[in-house]
C-alpha cells in the first residue's frame, strides 16, 4: 500500500480521509482490517498496536511508515488494487491464532447432574462426575478427535507443510480443559484415545467453567430460575445467591480467547490442533465471541448434545476459521453472510426488535 500525505484530521478519528494508490478512501472502512492486521505489522513496528487502537494518536508519519513496511512484505494472489491491503493467503492464518490448523470444542460427557438434578442439592457443581454413559461419550469424542489428528497430519506432510528443519508437527494437539470434574474426566477419556507423542500440552482454565448457578441449589429453585430465565432472557438473566449470568461467562470467555491468541504466537508450534473441553453454555458463547454473533443469534442457539465435537477448521483461502456446517445448524447459529451484524448495515429496522 502507498499511502500520500493524508490529512491531520487521520491522527485523531476513523472517518477521515486518505488515498491508497492514489484512490481516495476512507480510513472508517480499514478499521475492523487494520485491527486483525496488527499481531503481524507489529512485527515490523511495534508502535502500530497502540496506533491503531488509539485512533491513530501516533504522528501521521509513523502511520505511514509501518503501513509502508507492512505492505512491503507480501502481496496476495489476485494482485488486486481494491482499497484492500496485500498479503499472501498462506500468511493470512498467522494473524489471528498463528501456526493453528484447527479448533476443537468438546461438550463434556452425560454427568449424573444431566440425568438427575437432584444431584445439585447434595454435591457441588464443579464436584458432579459422569455416568458411564458419559465416559463412553467422551471415548467416541476422542476417537474423533484422533481422527481428526491423523487426517489434519496426512494432508500436511503431503504438502510437504513441515517446520524446514526434518521435524513435523502436523498432527499434534494442545487441550484446554475446564476445572469441573466432569470435563476432567471427559478428557481423561478422551486421551485414551489419542496417542501420547500427538499431545503437546495440557492445561486448566477455570474461565472456560460452567455458568456459576449458585452454590448447592434444590431440585425446585433451578426448575424455578431456569423458567425464570427463559422469559427474561438467556443471556442477560443472573442466577441468584451468587450466580452468573450469560454476560459474565462471555466476559471471562473473552479474556480466555486472548490467552489462546498469546499461546499460539508464543508457545505453540506451526500446524497445530487446539482441542478445548468445556461445557454446553460456554462452547455457545466462545462462539458468539469468536465470530460475533449478536445476543438475538446467541438467544435462537442450542446447547451441543454432551460429548458433541465441534470443529473450525481453517480455510486456506482466506486465512479466517470456519465452523462446520453441520455444527453451525446443530446449534442454530446463522450462515456467515446471514449474520445480524451484516443486516444491520442494510435494514436499521432491525434494532427496534426485542423478540428472540
Amino acid at each position: 500500500i502507498l499511502l500520500s500525505s493524508p490529512p491531520a484530521t487521520a491522527c485523531r478519528d476513523f472517518a477521515s480521509w486518505t488515498q491508497v494508490d492514489g484512490t481516495l478512501i476512507n480510513i472508517r472502512e480499514y478499521r475492523s482490517y487494520l485491527k486483525a492486521m496488527i499481531p503481524r505489522l507489529a512485527q515490523h513496528n511495534h508502535g502500530l498496536q497502540s496506533l491503531v487502537y488509539h485512533h491513530f494518536k501516533s504522528s501521521v508519519s509513523q502511520f505511514i511508515t509501518s503501513i509502508r513496511c507492512f505492505a512491503s512484505s507480501g502481496k496476495d494472489d489476485s494482485g488486486n488494487h481494491s482499497g484492500t491491503t496485500q498479503q499472501s493467503t498462506s500468511n493470512a492464518r498467522n494473524e489471528v491464532f498463528p501456526g493453528i490448523q484447527r479448533i476443537i470444542l468438546i461438550r463434556h460427557g452425560e454427568s449424573l447432574g444431566n440425568v438427575d438434578e437432584r444431584a445439585y442439592s447434595t454435591t457441588a457443581d464443579w464436584r458432579i462426575p459422569l455416568t458411564n454413559h458419559g465416559r463412553e461419550q467422551a471415548r467416541l469424542a476422542g476417537e474423533k478427535v484422533s481422527s481428526h489428528l491423523s487426517c489434519l497430519g496426512s494432508k500436511l506432510r503431503e504438502k510437504g507443510d513441515d517446520n524446514g528443519d526434518g521435524s513435523n508437527h502436523s498432527g499434534k494437539v494442545y487441550f484446554y480443559v475446564s476445572p469441573y470434574l466432569r470435563t476432567r474426566q471427559t478428557l481423561r477419556e478422551i486421551l485414551r484415545e489419542v496417542d501420547k507423542d500427538r499431545v503437546v500440552g495440557i492445561r486448566e482454565d477455570p474461565r472456560i467453567a460452567e455458568q456459576q448457578f449458585g452454590n448447592f441449589q434444590s431440585h425446585h429453585s433451578i426448575q424455578d430460575n431456569k423458567a425464570q430465565r427463559s422469559d427474561f432472557g438467556r443471556f442477560f438473566y443472573r442466577f441468584p445467591d451468587g450466580g452468573e449470568s450469560g454476560f459474565d461467562v462471555y466476559n471471562r470467555v473473552s479474556g480466555f480467547i486472548g490467552t489462546m491468541q498469546r499461546d499460539a504466537s508464543d508457545a505453540l508450534n506451526d500446524n497445530m490442533t487446539i482441542c478445548i473441553v468445556t461445557h454446553g453454555l460456554a462452547m455457545r458463547l466462545f462462539l458468539m465471541r469468536f465470530f460475533q454473533y449478536t445476543v438475538h443469534e446467541f438467544e435462537r442457539s442450542y446447547n451441543p448434545k454432551n460429548g458433541r465435537v465441534v470443529v473450525l477448521d481453517l480455510k486456506e483461502t482466506s486465512g479466517t476459521f470456519e465452523l462446520s456446517e453441520v455444527d453451525r445448524i446443530a446449534m442454530g447459529f446463522p450462515i456467515y453472510r446471514k449474520q445480524e451484524r451484516f443486516q444491520l448495515l442494510h435494514d436499521y429496522s432491525l434494532l427496534d426488535k426485542s423478540g428472540w
